[in-house]
């Protein structure tokens, strides 16, 4: 079957919209009002690090589609603050052959409760 590029994008639009409502009505950045990211917002912006940030698609370095979240100010200030913070931890793009993985990059960005 043939695919419809337009229409795919419009059906991704359509459930990030949904998503940008529900953390504008989140009393934090996160999802449900939490104080760190919970499972839904991390899997979100490993979803939005590829569109927005580093695609990791062979010949494109960059984001793979950076006017996804155009006019959705909770998803941009989400995946912003998280980019900011994990983006570090989650890249691929400073490897080199995959020879750095056995280097410490050091401590890791993200902290752990309790």
């Amino acid at each position: 079957a043939e695919r419809d590029t337009a229409l795919v994008m419009e059906e991704a639009r359509a459930m990030l919209r949904a998503f940008d409502r529900e953390l504008q009505a989140s009393a934090t950045e996160f999802f449900c009002g939490a104080s760190e990211p919970t499972a839904a917002d991390l899997t979100l912006y490993g979803m939005l690090e590829r569109w927005l940030g580093n695609s990791l698609c062979p010949g494109l370095n960059g984001p793979a589609q950076p006017s996804v979240i155009d006019g959705m100010p909770g998803l941009s200030l989400a995946w912003k603050r998280m980019h900011e913070r994990f983006q570090r931890d989650c890249t691929l793009s400073e490897l080199d052959d995959f020879a750095d993985i056995a280097t410490s990059v050091g401590d890791v960005t993200w902290s752990r409760k309790g």
